[in-house]
């Protein structure tokens, strides 16, 4: 889908796809692609929200702002030095997309 889309639309596709792999790995305790896609697809839809026409950041009905604040909230900890088992079960607010009319 993303290959036929063109640019902030495919960037946003991109994004959106390794945001989700991330989440894939996170389940999979796989750190090493879960920080890289992360922050990877994170980057990606930080730029969509910077070159949008919406001047609130929502893209596609998604509010790029406020996703990226809870992904980023979620994300953190797996970036620390020392992740362990309890990094992974520990509760958490997770990212959620939610669309805006």
């Amino acid at each position: 889908m993303w290959h036929e889309a063109e640019d902030t639309y495919r960037l946003f596709l991109q994004g959106l796809i390794q945001v989700s792999a991330a989440f894939i790995k996170y389940h999979t305790r796989m750190l090493r692609p879960l920080r890289t896609l992360s922050t990877a697809g994170r980057d990606k839809l930080r730029q969509v929200a910077v070159e949008c026409d919406d001047a609130s950041g929502n893209y596609m009905g998604l509010n790029l702002p406020a996703f990226l604040d809870v992904a980023d909230t979620f994300f953190e900890p797996f970036f620390d030095d020392t992740v362990t088992e309890a990094t992974f079960r520990k509760d958490s607010v997770k990212p959620l997309i939610r669309l805006i009319d």
